[in-house]
């Protein structure tokens, strides 16, 4: 497992400002304190050449405190803003989900302020109160700026925001050395680590272009009716020239097929004339009752049809076959070549397929059905 680096505090108060250990004395002649408020003990500074450490400040005669490099690196942080006065504002996501890979509403700019103040107390309405860690002007427009170490922006100052109605960033600083060049270098950097808490005029930008997108969906929706209306009224007139002229028949159709299909009609009206139409379920078929053409095999070679959801035996299984009489195993026989005469008969590249046959001379789309229009003189 990888060691994890230890960071080394190498910033301290002195005089309520803020230092590097490159800027004092050896020893306790620093002078300086922990950076940490709920500390501030005396520190010792280990910067002499001789040392086997790198240069650094440590707690003289107390154990270390946790928060000393949070605390100092926070202070840096706003140290390097208020010298450098440049960021990259974040780019701005719809829910400020910083780590989406969505395109964003609003690219981000690097901005050089004019201004830089540190920890102004700002009252917004109902005397409500917000110290924000930086208030950075440009152009008489003010930004606040947050950064964040161990506590982020909470519910609570994320309504205190909104009341004083002015964009705040948070940047997040934990990953970062206590380096004034890296830090200055990463603050115009583009990075998820620097956010947007809110942006009310980048709010109201994307409500407007909600709103005409709204709006032309809304007009789109409109224009889509109107041309639906138009053609359906023009399709009823198709439909009622059709109907009042003999030579034409309007099908019906249902999941693409005519099942009226003409001919299919003539093919099954040819079958009328042959012994097939003695046999009582080819009989139903050829009168027109709905078969699938499906002919389904079961356990033992059973060979069966469905009509209505009824079930009709051709071929029972093997066993069952033994004890068949001749008689029975030639009228098994005959179903068999019935059915498959009806299929060939009925099942051609022309029957319910409207598109390929020349008997059709129109199709005509109402609402919700549809249909053919057809000269065949069987009809």
């Amino acid at each position: 497992m990888k060691k994890k680096r230890e960071k080394m505090l190498t910033y301290a108060l002195r005089n309520g400002k803020l230092v590097s250990i490159y800027e004092v004395e050896n020893g306790l002649a620093c002078n300086c304190i922990c950076p940490n408020p709920n500390c501030k003990l005396p520190l010792i500074a280990w910067n002499n050449p001789g040392n086997e450490k790198v240069a650094h400040f440590a707690h003289y005669n107390s154990t270390e405190c946790k928060g000393a490099f949070e605390s100092a690196l926070h202070l840096l942080a706003k140290k390097v803003l208020s010298y450098s006065k440049a960021i990259r504002t974040p780019n701005y996501y719809v829910d400020y989900n910083h780590k989406k890979s969505l395109h964003p509403f609003r690219v981000g700019q690097t901005i050089v302020f004019d201004e830089i103040h540190l920890e102004n107390t700002v009252t917004a309405k109902s005397d409500t109160h917000i110290v924000p860690d930086i208030i950075a002007i440009k152009n008489g427009k003010e930004l606040y700026i947050e950064f964040a170490k161990t506590h982020f922006v909470d519910k609570k100052k994320i309504e205190k925001l909104k009341k004083i109605n002015i964009p705040c960033i948070e940047i997040d600083i934990r990953s970062l050395d206590l380096d004034e060049n890296i830090i200055k270098d990463f603050l115009v950097s583009e990075t998820i680590l620097l956010y947007w808490i809110i942006n009310p005029k980048y709010d109201e930008e994307y409500s407007k272009y909600l709103k005409k997108i709204e709006e032309k969906r809304i007009k789109d929706e409109e224009r889509w009716i109107a041309e639906k209306n138009s053609k359906l009224e023009l399709n009823l007139k198709r439909l009622e020239k059709y109907e009042k002229e003999n030579n034409y028949k309007i099908l019906k159709e249902v999941k693409g097929l005519v099942n009226s299909c003409p001919i299919k009609k003539e093919a099954l009206c040819k079958m009328m004339q042959t012994n097939f139409y003695r046999n009582p379920i080819l009989k139903r078929i050829i009168d027109g009752e709905f078969w699938n053409k499906e002919i389904y095999s079961g356990q033992g070679n059973e060979a069966s049809i469905y009509l209505n959801n009824e079930k009709f035996i051709i071929y029972p299984t093997i066993k069952e076959r033994e004890a068949q009489s001749e008689v029975e195993r030639k009228l098994s026989s005959f179903l068999y070549r019935g059915l498959k005469e009806i299929e060939k008969n009925i099942i051609t590249p022309s029957t319910n397929d409207c598109h390929r046959c020349h008997f059709s001379v129109d199709y005509i789309e109402l609402e919700n059905d549809s249909y053919r229009i057809c000269k065949h003189s069987c009809l």
